[in-house]
């Protein structure tokens, strides 16, 4: 008698942060969201960003894209004080190549997105 192979189990939803006002990001995330299983929570800023963080675990945090990458490489590291294993990915406006290199080299952020945009505060 030939037994069946075990059914796989359900995996737990992804979840991911998304920081700022991007909501063409948000918009294509969402529309793509139910096939992968994944939520997605929206935070204006960094501090409500962390707050979310403090009392949710997230598989990824997108960062604002209005900030610049030196900030972001710097919230990185908060991020990575609340939630250590938490992916982040860093949108970049156009940036100083020297900005660039030092994010990239930094450890800190797991994907750099260049992104140039012209809503930069």
């Amino acid at each position: 008698m030939q037994q069946s192979p075990p059914k796989p189990t359900a995996a737990a939803p992804g979840r991911v942060l998304v920081i700022g006002a991007a909501a063409a990001l948000v918009d294509a995330l969402r529309a793509n969201a139910g096939l992968h299983d994944v939520e997605i929570d929206l935070a204006p800023g960094n501090v409500t960003a962390l707050q979310q963080l403090r009392g949710r675990d997230y598989d990824v945090v997108v960062t604002d894209p209005g900030t610049s990458v030196v900030e972001d490489v710097a919230f990185t590291a908060e991020i990575r004080e609340v939630r250590p294993r938490t992916r982040v990915i860093v949108l970049a406006p156009v940036t100083p190549q020297a900005d660039l290199i030092a994010a990239l080299t930094s450890e800190r952020c797991d994907e750099l997105a260049h992104c140039p945009t012209t809503n930069q505060r």
